[in-house]
């Protein structure tokens, strides 16, 4: 699987990064290698690549790996919505979020039939 992934590497790391300008751009932040980015200030080429390996391996999250270099941006985009702004949502597969990452692919069972407010434990 080792050799497979290091062959697989470019194309792993231009898929994981489109996901995370999608994730970026879904919290009005710059996108990757832009010049108003910090994550690419922050980490050398290789350590973003490092984690972006991790994030395609499921060990880690866009919103942990975002979390850490815009903290406040994130804390402002992650504030909880007012009741009043809940019970106006209609609960639909959009508003699904897997440990603070709406990115992630899921799916409901059958009987899995969430309402307007309840909380959704998800495992990977």
């Amino acid at each position: 699987m080792r050799f497979l992934k290091n062959q697989q590497k470019d194309d792993i790391i231009k898929q994981v990064v489109g996901d995370l300008n999608n994730y970026l751009h879904s919290l009005h932040l710059a996108s990757f290698g832009s010049q108003e980015d910090k994550i690419s200030k922050l980490y050398t080429k290789e350590e973003c690549e490092r984690k972006l390996m991790t994030i395609f391996d499921r060990k880690d999250t866009f919103s942990s790996f975002v979390k850490e270099v815009y903290p406040v941006e994130w804390k402002l985009s992650h504030k909880q919505p007012s009741a009043r702004k809940l019970a106006t949502k209609v609960l639909d597969t959009d508003h699904v979020i897997v440990d603070g990452d709406s990115l992630l692919s899921y799916y409901f069972c059958p009987e899995c039939k969430p309402h307007l407010g309840d909380r959704i434990i998800a495992k990977t």
